[in-house]
């Protein structure tokens, strides 16, 4: 339903750079005025002149229609948003494969996990790695460490790699 619509403005774009170039404007200025390089425009311009104006409509691209439908893929949302303990997952991360799975139980649809990341993505959803730090991790001396020792390191190799020693 986006797409189409993104195609729609993209495909309004070209043919208003045809209309203005027909009205005399030049590539330059029709660049300028929409946003896009004068080497696009002068694709359009001639992408026009040799196949006509039906030649910058846009064009779907192929492939079969999503087996989720925009409500359903919105729906996905809502049923991650308990947590993946929730639904019986241990530890509280979602994964590709476990929103797949999520999405097998819930709509019967299955998919490969590098899909579910193209979905996800589709929904504005970045995944994010939990860092992951010692529980034995002392800050303080971590602090203390970048502030006097890695200084006194870092001088250390300057000085040999101009061939100084002090």
């Amino acid at each position: 339903m986006k797409k189409k619509s993104f195609l729609n403005w993209k495909e309004g774009r070209r043919l208003r750079g045809i209309d203005l170039h027909c009205k005399g404007w030049k590539q330059t200025a029709i660049a300028d005025a929409l946003g896009v390089s004068k080497v696009a425009v002068n694709q359009w311009i001639r992408k026009c002149r040799s196949e006509g104006r039906k030649a910058l409509q846009s064009k779907p691209k192929p492939g079969a229609p999503s087996r989720l439908s925009v409500e359903k893929k919105y729906q996905i949302l809502e049923l991650l948003y308990p947590g993946a303990e929730a639904w019986g997952f241990v530890g509280d991360i979602w994964t590709c494969s476990r929103i797949g799975n999520v999405i097998e139980r819930q709509f019967g649809i299955s998919y490969h996990r590098h899909h579910i990341a193209k979905i996800m993505k589709e929904l504005n959803c970045t995944s994010h790695k939990p860092r992951v730090r010692a529980l034995q991790r002392n800050e303080k001396a971590i602090q203390n460490w970048k502030r006097y020792k890695w200084p006194a390191i870092k001088k250390s190799k300057i000085r040999r790699a101009l061939g100084t020693q002090s």
